[in-house]
């Protein structure tokens, strides 16, 4: 890319790339590390005509997050609405239902 003068790099990271959430250390670690590889390379690529990004998605309701969700709502005495609101609201502020 940078002998042709321009490119595009868009590394795909996480929200929780720019914002932590406990028990997801491990994952919180590998976003943001993309997102720091992200900056440096974009760095080392500045003068260059190559681009680099990242994109840093939000929740997506997988299984994995549902669990989240149901254990969010038995603990908090909460429907299941308010509970993905609870969850979810508390790093995407603009998420809902």
């Amino acid at each position: 890319m940078k002998s042709s003068g321009w490119g595009r790099i868009i590394n795909v990271a996480s929200v929780h790339g720019l914002v932590a959430s406990a028990e997801k250390s491990a994952y919180v670690a590998a976003k943001h590390g993309i997102i720091g590889f992200t900056k440096s390379i974009a760095l080392e690529t500045a003068r260059s005509g190559v681009t680099v990004n990242a994109v840093c998605p939000g929740w997506v309701l997988t299984p994995l997050v549902q669990t989240q969700v149901d254990a969010r709502a038995e603990r908090d005495k909460l429907s299941q609405a308010d509970a993905k609101q609870s969850l979810l609201g508390e790093k995407q502020p603009s998420w809902s239902s």
